[in-house]
């Protein structure tokens, strides 16, 4: 009987850990409801937001809701903070919009840019 409640602790645990994202090295920070995201669709999205970043590293993704992900990175020229919106429209991730602020901020001043223009699809 206590073989069968532990098989069952076990198989649950792994069921809950392969449905949340997995780190690995050179991944952005992630915040806000990640556990609204697999593993496969946070690298889906990234993928996308991927495209429109010029090279330039993502350092943080925020999971808004399960079809909504910000990625954050900076433009490489300008050095601004740029935050790409990321939507999901069936299984297809897409950047639907990007955004980008001030190349110096206040130390206490939010990450959110202040000007932004509209993002094409993919």
């Amino acid at each position: 009987m206590r073989a069968l409640h532990f098989g069952l602790i076990l198989l649950l645990a792994a069921v809950v850990q392969a449905g949340s994202i997995q780190p690995r090295a050179g991944d952005p920070t992630v915040d806000g409801k990640d556990y609204l995201l697999s593993d496969a669709e946070f690298r889906a999205a990234l993928a996308a937001a991927r495209k429109f970043t010029w090279g330039s590293p993502i350092y943080r993704v925020t999971v808004v809701r399960a079809t909504e992900v910000h990625a954050w990175y900076r433009a490489p020229i300008t050095e601004s903070i740029c935050r790409l919106i990321i939507d999901r429209g069936g299984s297809n991730w897409r950047v639907i919009q990007v955004e980008w602020g001030p190349s110096h901020r206040r130390p206490n001043q939010p990450l959110e840019p202040t000007a932004g223009r509209r993002g094409t699809s993919i």
